[in-house]
């Protein structure tokens, strides 16, 4: 019995002297510590999380009264559902797709910052011109039924009509299927096929055809056992497939590390990118090839004798590096030994590599890119494309912006002067696509048709005629 008096006597005298937790009457909220009569205090949330509170990750805070959480540095891109403030998240698609995107079939993506759609592997199947690629001295595009026609330059079979010559005009591939994407190389060229198989043509003195053999084909051949593709890119001695699960492979010339293998030996059929996965496209240079990823982040490998992979350092890589300077892009493409890439939301172009003709686009001429450097006066582009030296932007208006080597006309301007930052190409709009082969360059426009301006001494123009160079665009001739 007089224990328990002893005890209450003891509680009673602490209670007295304040010797429990601060009440809500004395609490004092903002001092960063949970007190009776307070749900939070700053970051103090007791056990509570963004996770526990519906989110994926961030971090969970306090209402400046104590009383309610805030979830405004929380995360929840990345859990497949469409929350808040997201335009997608995964397959949470909001009932959007390539369709209403503006194309005709494909599969629509969602970027990993759930910020925008990714539509590269989506394709169009309407009238006209669906897809234009630019080589050395020839040019092929899609048309609207899925078959592949070239012109140009054809000596080393890279027209793919069974002929060994050159056209002024188009020339139909022999392809048994219908192609999805077209990539087009300095003499050689390849497609996808909608049975997902890839197919290539012309020079193959390096193994870049991908059929097991090295010597030219005028007529497509199989490139052996690649996994079902999703698009295709041709260089000058080598070319890369990115697969349907995202991974993918090279074949050809290898002495720079451009195949991604970790080796130096070239390959006539193709071999894996080590270490790759989660790529959304791939382009492929002279002498390297680079990488988007889902995530926006750009890899590249191979040749760095001008600091075309952008990773600020010297020597070639057999595997890819990540350029660090870059921001999340949404395109990446790669000329001769330089690169070009446009980031996400902004719509800046950025290059890196080789300068001394002014395709780095930051007003200077010479070398020293070895990592990124934002192009001059743009913003807002909504796609990109680089030839062997020269590089042009499209801009929401439809407008084309180019710069570099301009000594045949390729940045539709007639002074024939390099530019080390973006001239508008006058009178010429409606643009939605584009092409830059060595010293041409081509473009889609809105209505399907496909236009040329710049070197036309092996037909390369499509246009009928021949001529040293074109300064103006002109409209290359439909398939007959």
């Amino acid at each position: 019995m007089n224990r328990w008096i002893l005890i209450l006597v003891s509680f009673f005298a602490l209670s007295a002297c304040g010797g429990q937790l601060n009440s809500a009457k004395n609490a004092t909220c903002g001092n960063g510590i949970r007190e009776v009569g307070e749900l939070c205090d700053d970051l103090d949330v007791g056990l509570e999380s963004c996770q526990s509170q519906g989110f994926l990750s961030g971090t969970l805070e306090c209402s400046l009264d104590c009383q309610s959480y805030v979830t405004t540095d929380c995360e929840s891109c990345g859990n497949d559902l469409l929350d808040f403030g997201e335009i997608c998240d995964g397959p949470a698609l909001n009932s959007e797709t390539c369709q209403t995107q503006g194309f005709d079939a494909g599969t629509l993506l969602c970027r990993q910052d759930c910020a925008a759609f990714v539509t590269s592997q989506c394709i169009k199947t309407g009238d006209g011109w669906l897809e234009l690629g630019a080589g050395s001295e020839h040019s092929c595009g899609v048309w609207m039924d899925g078959s592949v026609w070239c012109w140009g330059g054809g000596e080393q079979g890279q027209l793919g009509d069974g002929v060994e010559g050159s056209s002024e005009v188009p020339v139909q591939v022999k392809l048994n299927e219908s192609s999805i994407n077209l990539g087009v190389g300095w003499m050689h060229s390849c497609v996808v096929t909608a049975d997902g198989f890839s197919h290539c043509w012309g020079d193959g003195d390096m193994g870049q055809l991908g059929d097991g053999f090295m010597g030219i084909s005028a007529s497509p051949v199989s490139v052996i056992s690649p996994p079902p593709g999703a698009k295709v890119a041709s260089g000058a001695g080598h070319s890369c497939l990115l697969d349907q699960s995202a991974q993918v492979w090279c074949w050809g010339l290898n002495e720079d590390g451009q195949l991604g293998d970790n080796t130096l030996v070239d390959a006539v059929e193709p071999v894996s990118v080590v270490g790759l996965s989660n790529a959304i496209d791939v382009t492929v240079g002279r002498d390297h090839s680079c990488a988007l990823m889902f995530d926006g982040k750009v890899h590249c490998w191979g040749s760095n004798s001008r600091g075309q992979l952008g990773n600020g350092v010297e020597g070639f890589s057999a595997r890819f590096e990540r350029v660090p300077e870059m921001p999340p892009a949404d395109k990446v493409h790669a000329g001769d030994r330089f690169t070009c890439a446009l980031s996400q939301g902004s719509g800046e172009v950025w290059c890196w590599g080789r300068g001394e003709d002014g395709q780095l686009g930051d007003g200077e001429f010479g070398d020293g890119g070895e990592s990124p450097r934002k192009v001059k006066n743009l913003v807002s582009m909504q796609t990109i494309a680089v030839g062997q030296n020269h590089a042009c932007a499209v801009d929401v208006a439809g407008k084309v912006w180019c710069w570099g080597d301009n000594r045949d006309g390729q940045l539709g301007d007639e002074n024939p002067a390099p530019a080390s930052f973006p001239i508008q190409i006058l009178n010429f709009d409606g643009v939605t696509a584009l092409a830059l082969g060595d010293a041409h360059s081509c473009a889609q426009r809105v209505d399907g048709s496909a236009w040329c301006w710049g070197s036309n001494d092996g037909y390369q123009l499509g246009v009928g005629l021949q001529d040293i160079k074109v300064v103006t665009p002109y409209r290359v001739i439909d398939p007959l």
